[in-house]
């Protein structure tokens, strides 16, 4: 039996899909995380207070410089991945 073939039609799209969802909640938890210590009641504007940098808690969730932070932690996961699979690939030869 071909190992490719383990599930065809429309199981082997279900498989697909059971197999991604652990990804997926990988993710909504991160995202949560980070809007847990961005927003304004949330842990890093609480800091900025406490260190008298800000009088009042600022909104950074939304902000252009914290979503670009976000994009770039996302996506540091993968390319990561990446990286090490070419290093390991590369050192064996």
């Amino acid at each position: 039996m071909d190992h490719r073939k383990l599930a065809r039609g429309r199981a082997g799209s279900l498989l697909f899909i059971v197999c991604l969802i652990p990804f997926w909640v990988s993710e909504t938890v991160r995202t949560l995380g980070w809007m847990i210590l961005l927003r304004e009641s949330g842990v890093l504007p609480a800091l900025l207070v406490k260190l008298g940098l800000t009088a009042v808690p600022v909104e950074l969730l939304y902000r252009d410089a914290t979503i670009l932070v976000g994009l770039v932690y996302t996506s540091l996961l993968s390319w990561w991945c990446r990286w090490c699979r070419a290093w390991k690939v590369w050192t064996i030869r």
